[in-house]
């Protein structure tokens, strides 16, 4: 019960779940970045650091999918829980 009161907390201060899911979106982008650039300049670890970058890359692009399916289907399918019907 407890779970679904902070689900609905979040969504009244942050908007919709269309809203939640474009600050994740841009959240994740912003943290590939930061392991590109990181890449750029450590040396010893760079292989590491690009890999991590890179299923960063694929995670990303799976919001988006997920993002643009819910769009389509409309049904929430990157909340915890039984996905609903809008």
């Amino acid at each position: 019960m407890s779970h679904r009161w902070a689900r609905s907390a979040t969504e009244d201060y942050v908007g919709s779940v269309e809203t939640m899911n474009f600050i994740l979106l841009v959240q994740l982008v912003m943290i590939d970045a930061l392991l590109y650039w990181l890449a750029h300049y450590v040396h010893y670890s760079k292989n590491a650091v690009l890999l991590m970058a890179q299923l960063l890359d694929i995670t990303i692009l799976i919001v988006i999918i997920f993002m643009i399916a819910e769009m389509i289907f409309g049904v929430e399918l990157l909340r915890s829980g039984r996905p609903r019907r809008n």
